[in-house]
Order: structure tokens, then C-alpha cells, then sequence
């Protein structure tokens, strides 16, 4: 299949087989006495040009034009073959011998050019005429005794059709640059018109009467000359073809200059006169085309060279051998002060300062006898005169120009002002780069260019192991990237930044430093350098540290004294305020430590007092602060505290750790005891002053209390924080000794009345005061972890006792065990449970976990991942306390949950107060709504029951039923009920 391109190719090999055939049957029918051979043969041209301009792959088209047109005029195929052949073999050669020189690609055709044309289109027409006559001549078309004569038509028809048709593809292939212009429009169109009618007298016998005598052919060489000269070759081919048609239209028609020549001559008049006419046509337009050319050139350099002399950014001047000034650029004459052409025809002397104007002509004198061109840089620096007598550095150049004219000097003056300022600067600039402070430079990618001594000493780095690395080669890793974002948007923004940074050493050691960084900029405004300085600020650094100590912390127990005490107070005051958060100071005093003072000495003591404050900094948080106020005298900050009695608690333990013995160099043991004050924030004062007052006077109260105790500012506090320890104590003896006990409140439905589930609630069972609520003990046992233990302890007994239950025959039922929100998050409640139900052999199906809202959501990202735990072994989950916390709706619904429980305090006030009803309906609808049960906490009247009945309410716990019974009594009531029941 022929794609685009091919039919594109075999179109042009198509056109030039028609463009060539149409041709040559046009001359053969003109110009032919034999209808075979003309005495010009312009098809002979165009089969040149054809390949000389698109290249060999033409003679296909070629052969083939030629090939039409030997079949039509011979009629004989194999005869016109031979002729095509003959045709196409021409134009090959002519084109093999005229591509050396490349002509189609040249702007213009020269004189050399042309006559090459005229060599290579003879030679090539030789082949052509030899062929194409000797096949005439074997095939019987023409006798033996005309080869030579119709030989030498042949070659004369194809060299003047090359000589014609060739220049006039050539020159016309490129339209004429001016012609556009109206005046030379109309020359040509007057030119061309004289010629043609000038042509028509001559050939045509146009107006013969009147001007026959003189209507001969060298006219013609007029109108050539005219186009040669003034118009180029385009309208010089345009008159020899317009020429050649008409001298042969008249040769046929039997009139003008050649009405005889093709009976006489056979148009050999004709071929000789066109022949010269065309050569001396070409030969005069190459000329003068290349003439202008070189004109157009050389007004161009001059212009050039103008342009050049005065862009120069030096001065330039051009002057005589007797140092008159005949040019100057403009450069010169603003470097010295002068106005457009004054300087020229001043002497060069005017330019000489005046007290160097003695000896300048003996030196220009022997200058001139010896001229040497002095090219700028390579001579000394001199001085210039301006013309308002101010004199200043230059640099100076001076050339010898030989000319028609005589001799002449260019010298070329550079003002050199700034160059030796700029030289003395960096002078300046390197004597301070090797200073005694670090210096560095970088590129703009923070590439390390340069670095001084005093760098290399101090960072370790040698000159050579330093250039061409990256500055971070120094970065510590002490600072982060918000750090050096920041510098380097200060750098940015301002172009410099100084500041402490900490860099390391080559050897690893990180060292603190004073650095400055400039930038360096461009003409164009873009960072080229950054120079760095630093200094070196060890020293002042371990100076400051030591000022620092001596200033805030005490030399003997390295512990922060009064002056940093009163700061960090200020500001945990002010957190606090901001945050309403409450802190606590302990004022501690030493006991009987004078006595260690006077027996053992100070030595002792101080050694004393030094263990004693590494045993109350042991006791603290990281964010505690103790301090030492002086002599025996200590403070304790403790800050974001959650309750007053928090700090009654750190005072006992510090209490009992300083109560242990102490052993110093001295070899004894002693023995001390201390008292605290306490001092509370906001309660006992809001400045750092007045809590420190009144922690001093809950010292005094202490030391009067008998010492080795703790007091609050306010007695009341003191009192019930004394309490609170002292009922935590109580507790921690009350687990060890198993006092604690597991009371059961029945759970009810309310369609049936039967008890289907029980509520394990935890009583402590004390010695002294009874049975103690849980209110009083379960908040300080969630302070201090107790919590732990006893909910293991609960969740323990209550699935032993309802395996006791079942194994003595009782209806199986629900017991549920509430679980702490410490218990939730801080232990692992899944492998808890599966422990304690595989010891008692409890079924899990009768475990239910009670966790209140708050407990689920403060541990919402597991909370999921630990009821899916807890169903996947098959224990029931509730919601207790429901509607006192903060539960979120989209979560609740995802998790898997069997029951909510209303609390008590929902239930109280039904059905008095409308809101709690609507709360407790609302709940008990959302609650069915989820897929959930619902049970409600604390009925106590025949109406809350009534009311939870007619709302579905599906169970129910409380005083109506019964209150919280112990393990006898629980199974006593559900033996009872069996017995109902039966």
C-alpha cells in the first residue's frame, strides 16, 4: 500500500516528466528542421536544474519526459530509449560535476560560479550529442555524411539551453530582496517593457519602415548592461529568455535581424549571438552583484567597527604622529570631561597632567621613531588629565595603524580608580580573614569555598579536609530542625543572623560558639556567598555556669537556694492561676541536727545535710523542686497537685525516709527526725511571699505538735489530711487482714418480681468503727492503687461465691461486679477474668461487668478492643451510673454492651420532678432503641416502680427490694423465693 509520501514522490517524478516533455515538444516543434535535433534545447536545462535542486532521485522524471518526447518524435521505441538515455545521462553528469561546488546553496551566483556552469554544461552535453546522434545515425534516421553537422546542432542546442534555463532557476529560485520597493518596481517593469519592444523591432520586424535600418541586434546588449548593472542577474535571465523566444519566433516567421539564419546558417547566427549575448549578460551582473556585495560589506564593517569604537566601555582615542587627535568615542570623552567633539584636533598633551607635560614629547618623539604596540594590563598604570584639571589613574594601551594617510596611533584608556580601591580593599579584607576570629565562607548551596587559621584551630579541621564540604559538616545535632528553620528565615528576611549555637569539633567534642553569618549578594540581588565568623564562648560559657551556681543553687548541696526558689514559685503560681490547678510548699526543719553540729562538728553535719537532700529529691517527681534555704532549713515545691492531702502524703513519706538512720565519714549512726509546715495554693495565699509566711508557721505549729510530724497552715487541714492518712493505713491493714467484705443487692425484672441477678458491693468490716461504706475508703483507694487490689479481690469472692451458690443447688442468676475505671485502664482486666473464672469454675455467662461511662471514655482508643475481649469469653457487659457522664451516642452504639443502669440519681426525684422522668423514659426508650436492656438503679417507692413498669423498664434494684444484704441473707432470699415458687 502506498502511504502519503510515496504518492507525494512519484507526483513530482510525474510533474517533472511533464514539465520536461511539454518543453522540449515545444522547441522541437520551433526550432527544428528534422523535428528530432534543435539548435537550442532548453529542456536540457531544466533536466540540470532539476537535479542540481532536488537531487539525483529526479532522473527517473527526467528519463521519462525524455522518453515522451523521442516516442512522439522518432517512433520508434527502443530508438527513443536510446536518446532518454542519453538525456538523463547529461544531466547527471552535469550535476556530478557542479555539486562540488555546492551552487544551489549559495546566497548569489558569482562570475567563477557561472563560468563553471557554462564548462560543466558543455562537457556534459558531449554525452548527450554523441549518443544521442549515433543512435539517429545506426538506426538508419539520419545519413552517415550529417553526424558531424547534426553532432555539433546537438551540443550547441543542450549547452545554450544550460546556458539559458540553468542561471534562470538558479537566480530566480530566491525573489529579489528590494523589488518591493515602488521605484525599483517600476525600473524593472520600464526595463523589461523597452527590451521586449526593443526585442519585437529586432526579431519581429515591428515597425520595419521606420526603423529597419537600425533596429540591429547589438540594441540588446543595451537593455543587458542596463539589467546587468542596475537591476542583477533576476531581470538580466528574464531579458535573455524573453530575447531567445523572440529571436527564434522571428527566425521561424522569416523576419527580423534572423529571417535568413536557418536557411544560410541554421540558426548558427542565432545559437553564437544568444551564446554571447547570455556570457556577457551573466559576466557583467555576477560582477557587479559581487561589487555591490563588497561595498554593502564594507560599509558594514566600517559601520561595525564604528559601533565597536564607540561601545567600547574604554576611552579610545585615534591620533596623528604629531599627537593631534582626529577621533574619539564617546566613552572618552565622558571619562574626561568633555563635550561632544572638543577633544578632536587638541593635542594629546592636553591629556598629560601638567607635571608630567616636560617630558612627554621626548617620550612621544621616541615612540613614534620606534613604534610597539602596548596592549592594555601589560604596562605601568599612569595618570590622566581632565579637562577641569583633576587627575586620576589609568590604565594605558597604544596601537600603530599604518595607513595611506600616514601613520596613526589608537590608544585606549581604562579608568582604573575603582580597581585600585578595589585592590586595597582586599588587601584590607584578606589581612582581616586571617584575624584571630574563626572565619568561613560558603557558595550559596552552603558549599564551604574558604576557611582562615584561626577556623582550622578551632574546629580541628585542616584547610584542604574542610573546602569543598557542606557546613553542616560543624552541626552538632544539638539543636532541632524548628532551630534552623528559624535562623535561616532570619537570614532570609535580613541577610544576617548572629546567635549561640553549639557546633562539634573534628575530634566529636560539642562546644558552645558566638556565630554571625552574612550574606553576600550579586548585581542582580541573588545570594552568591555567606560569610561566617564565630567566636569561641567555652569559657564564658563555664563562667556564666559557675556565676549561675554560686547564683541560684547552694555550693554545699548543689540544691537550688532562696533566689531560684522564689523564681520557680513565681512562675508555678502563675501556671497554676492560668490553669486553676493548686500547688503546695513544705517547709521542713531538721530536728536535734545542732546536736550533730556540736558533738560530731561541721564537717559531719555538712555531710548530713547533704545525704538528707539526696534522700528528699529521691522521693520527688521530676517536676518537684526542693531547695535549701540554709542551716538546717529545706523547702519542697510540689506543683499541680490534685488534692490538699497530696502533700500531707509526700510530708509523711519524706518524714519517714529522714527518720532512718544516717552514716558519715565520722563512723556513727545518727539518728533525726524532721518537722514540715505546709502551705497551700490558693487556699493559704496567692504570692510566693505569704505562702512562705504561713509554711513557716505550720512549721511552728509541727515543732510544737512534738516534732517529727507535718502541719498544714490550717488546722482543719491538718486534722482531716491526719485523718486520711491515717484511714489509708487502716485500709492497707484491712486487705492484709482480709476485712473486707461482698454485700448483694438483689436485681429484679419487673414483668415477672423474680430475682434474676445480684450486684456485688464491696464493705469494709472494721474492728473500731463497724462496717465503714465504701464512700468513705473507695476514693482513697483509687488515689493511691488500692483500687487493684481490691477489685481483684471482689471480682475473686463474688465468682467464688457464686460457684458455692450453684454447687448447694440455688437457681442460677447473674452476679454483676463493678469495675473501677483505674482497674480498666491500668490492668489488664481480659486475662484477669479468664484467670479468676477458670480458678472458681464460675460460669461466664453469669458474670456481668459493670464499668461506669466515664471509665469506658477515658480509655475509648481500647475500650473497644477489651469488651470484644471480654464478650469473645462470654461475660456480660452494663453501663453503670448511665446519664452522669459524657458518653458519645456514635460510639456507645459500637460497642458491645447488654445493659445501661439509670442511676440513683435519676430515680430520686420521680415522679415529683418532670425532668428526671423524661430523662429516665428517654433512657430507657434509647436504650431498647440500641439493643440494649435496661435496668434502673435505687427504687425505693411503690411510684418509681410504677412509673418504670409503664415506661419498659426491663429491671430494676433497690431499698423496695431490698438493701444490700451479706452472702447468707442473699441466698436466704432466694430460697424463699424458690420456695414460692414451688
Amino acid at each position: 500500500m502506498i502511504n502519503f509520501h510515496q504518492l507525494a514522490g512519484l507526483l513530482k517524478q510525474l510533474g517533472v516528466a511533464a514539465l520536461y516533455a511539454l518543453l522540449g515538444l515545444t522547441v522541437l516543434a520551433c526550432c527544428s528542421d528534422n523535428g528530432v535535433i534543435s539548435i537550442i534545447w532548453l529542456p536540457a536545462g531544466l533536466a540540470l536544474s532539476v537535479l542540481l535542486m532536488g537531487g539525483n532521485r529526479y532522473a527517473c522524471g527526467v528519463f521519462l519526459g525524455a522518453l515522451v518526447v523521442n516516442v512522439i518524435t522518432i517512433n520508434a521505441f527502443w530508438m527513443a530509449v536510446a536518446v532518454a538515455v542519453s538525456n538523463t545521462l547529461e544531466a547527471l553528469l552535469g550535476a556530478l560535476l557542479l555539486k562540488r561546488y555546492d551552487l544551489f546553496n549559495q546566497s548569489s551566483l558569482s562570475t567563477h560560479n557561472y563560468l563553471q556552469l557554462l564548462i560543466a554544461g558543455g562537457i556534459a552535453s558531449v554525452i548527450a550529442a554523441l549518443l544521442g546522434t549515433a543512435t539517429l545515425v545506426f538506426s538508419g534516421f539520419l545519413t552517415g555524411e550529417t553526424f558531424l553537422r547534426y553532432l555539433s546542432y546537438w551540443w550547441r542546442g543542450d549547452t545554450l539551453g544550460i546556458a539559458l534555463i540553468t542561471p534562470m532557476m538558479l537566480v530566480w529560485r530566491r525573489a529579489p530582496d528590494d523589488w518591493l520597493r515602488p521605484n525599483r518596481l517600476i525600473e524593472f517593469i520600464v526595463l523589461i517593457g523597452a527590451a521586449f519592444l526593443a526585442g519585437q523591432m529586432i526579431f519581429m520586424g515591428w515597425m520595419h519602415d521606420a526603423v529597419g535600418d537600425v533596429a540591429k541586434a547589438y540594441w540588446m546588449f543595451l537593455f543587458i548592461t542596463w539589467a546587468a548593472v542596475r537591476m542583477g542577474p533576476h531581470a538580466l535571465v528574464t531579458i535573455l529568455v524573453m530575447t531567445a523566444i523572440q529571436g527564434l519566433f522571428g527566425a521561424q516567421q522569416g523576419t527580423g535581424f534572423f529571417a535568413e539564419d536557418i536557411a544560410k546558417t541554421y540558426l548558427t547566427s542565432y545559437w553564437s549571438f544568444m551564446a554571447i549575448l547570455s556570457v556577457t549578460g551573466m559576466t557583467l551582473a555576477t560582477y557587479f552583484v559581487a561589487r555591490r556585495r563588497a561595498e554593502q560589506t564594507l560599509t558594514a564593517s566600517e559601520g561595525y567597527q564604528r559601533a565597536i569604537f564607540n561601545a567600547t566601555p574604554d576611552a579610545m582615542l585615534i591620533s596623528d604622529k604629531r599627537g593631534i587627535i582626529t577621533q574619539v568615542n564617546r566613552q572618552a570623552e565622558l571619562m574626561l570631561g568633555y563635550k561632544l567633539g572638543e577633544l578632536v584636533g587638541q593635542s594629546i598633551e592636553v591629556l598629560v597632567p601638567e607635571g608630567f607635560r616636560p617630558n612627554h614629547p621626548e617620550l612621544h618623539a621616541k615612540y613614534v621613531a620606534a613604534p610597539v604596540a602596548r596592549p592594555l594590563g601589560v604596562g605601568r598604570t599612569v595618570q590622566a588629565r581632565r579637562k577641569d584639571g583633576s587627575s586620576f589613574d589609568v590604565d594605558i594601551s597604544v596601537s600603530p595603524i599604518k595607513t595611506e594617510q600616514g601613520l596613526f596611533f589608537a590608544s585606549a584608556l581604562r579608568d582604573v580608580t575603582l580597581r585600585k580601591q578595589a585592590d586595597a580593599h582586599l588587601r584590607v579584607a584578606a589581612i582581616a580573614f586571617e584575624s584571630n576570629e574563626p572565619m568561613v565562607i560558603t557558595d550559596a548551596d552552603n558549599i564551604i569555598l574558604q576557611v582562615n587559621r584561626a577556623f582550622t584551630e578551632s574546629t580541628g579541621y585542616t584547610k584542604e579536609e574542610a573546602v569543598g564540604q557542606k557546613i553542616n559538616l560543624l552541626k552538632s545535632g544539638r539543636h532541632g530542625a524548628a532551630f534552623y528553620a528559624a535562623m535561616w528565615e532570619t537570614i532570609k528576611s535580613t541577610g544576617t543572623w548572629q546567635g549561640e549555637i553549639w557546633d562539634r569539633r573534628k575530634n566529636g567534642e560539642i562546644y558552645p560558639k558566638w556565630l554571625i553569618i552574612s550574606v553576600v549578594k550579586g548585581d542582580d540581588g541573588a545570594i552568591t556567598h555567606y560569610v561566617g565568623t564565630h567566636i569561641d564562648i567555652t569559657e564564658r560559657k563555664a563562667a556564666e555556669e559557675q556565676i549561675k551556681q554560686l547564683a541560684f543553687f547552694d555550693p554545699l548541696t548543689q540544691l537550688p537556694n532562696r533566689r531560684l526558689l522564689q523564681e520557680r514559685l513565681k512562675h508555678g503560681i502563675d501556671v497554676e492561676r492560668r490553669d486553676g490547678k493548686q500547688l503546695a510548699l513544705l517547709m521542713l526543719d531538721l530536728d536535734r541536727f545542732k546536736s550533730v553540729n556540736d558533738s560530731l562538728g561541721h564537717l559531719a553535719g555538712d555531710e548530713l545535710l547533704q545525704q538528707v537532700a539526696a534522700r528528699i529529691t529521691a522521693r520527688l517527681r521530676d517536676v518537684d523542686m526542693v531547695a535549701r534555704l540554709g542551716g538546717d532549713e529545706f523547702i519542697v515545691l510540689l506543683e499541680d497537685i490534685a488534692h490538699p492531702e497530696d502533700a500531707a502524703r509526700v510530708a509523711e513519706e519524706i518524714i519517714a525516709d529522714l527518720s532512718k538512720p544516717f552514716c558519715v565519714e565520722q563512723g556513727e549512726d545518727i539518728q533525726i527526725s524532721a518537722s514540715i509546715g505546709i502551705s497551700l495554693y490558693p487556699q493559704h495565699g496567692d504570692n510566693p511571699a505569704l505562702l512562705m509566711d504561713n509554711a513557716d508557721a505550720a512549721l511552728y505549729q509541727a515543732k510544737d505538735a512534738g516534732r517529727g510530724c507535718f502541719a498544714y497552715f490550717s488546722e482543719d487541714l491538718t486534722i482531716a489530711a491526719r485523718e486520711r492518712i491515717a484511714l489509708e493505713s487502716r485500709l492497707r491493714r484491712a486487705i492484709e487482714q482480709q476485712d473486707l467484705r461482698v454485700f448483694y443487692q438483689p436485681q429484679v425484672d419487673i414483668a415477672s418480681g423474680r430475682i434474676i441477678g445480684a450486684e456485688a458491693l464491696v464493705r469494709w468490716q472494721d474492728s473500731v468503727e463497724g462496717l465503714i461504706p465504701p464512700i468513705r475508703f473507695i476514693p482513697i483507694a483509687e488515689e493511691t492503687g488500692l483500687i487493684l487490689v481490691i477489685g481483684e479481690w471482689v471480682l475473686r469472692e463474688t465468682c467464688r461465691q457464686g460457684r458455692q451458690w450453684l454447687d448447694a443447688g440455688l437457681p442460677p442468676l447473674t452476679l454483676a461486679v463493678n469495675v473501677s475505671p483505674h482497674q480498666f485502664r491500668r490492668s489488664d482486666i481480659c486475662d484477669l477474668v479468664a484467670t479468676v473464672l477458670s480458678d472458681t469454675g464460675f460460669p461466664a455467662s453469669q458474670l456481668e461487668l459493670e464499668i461506669t461511662e466515664s471509665g469506658l471514655m477515658d480509655n475509648q482508643g481500647n475500650a473497644t478492643e477489651i469488651l470484644n475481649c471480654l464478650r469473645e469469653q462470654g461475660i456480660r457487659l452494663a453501663i453503670d451510673d448511665f446519664g452522669t457522664g459524657y458518653s458519645s451516642l456514635a460510639c456507645l452504639k459500637h460497642f458491645p454492651l447488654d445493659l445501661l443502669k439509670i442511676d440513683k440519681s435519676f430515680i430520686d426525684d420521680i415522679p415529683h420532678l418532670q425532668d428526671d422522668m423524661e430523662i429516665a423514659s428517654t433512657i430507657i426508650a434509647m436504650g431498647h432503641i440500641l439493643g440494649f436492656k435496661v435496668l434502673a438503679e435505687g427504687v425505693e417507692t411503690p411510684e418509681q416502680l410504677m412509673f418504670l413498669q409503664e415506661k419498659g423498664c426491663d429491671m430494676y434494684q433497690g431499698y423496695i427490694k431490698s438493701r444490700p444484704v451479706p452472702a447468707e441473707e442473699f441466698a436466704e432470699l432466694l430460697r424463699n423465693q424458690q420456695r414460692l415458687v414451688d
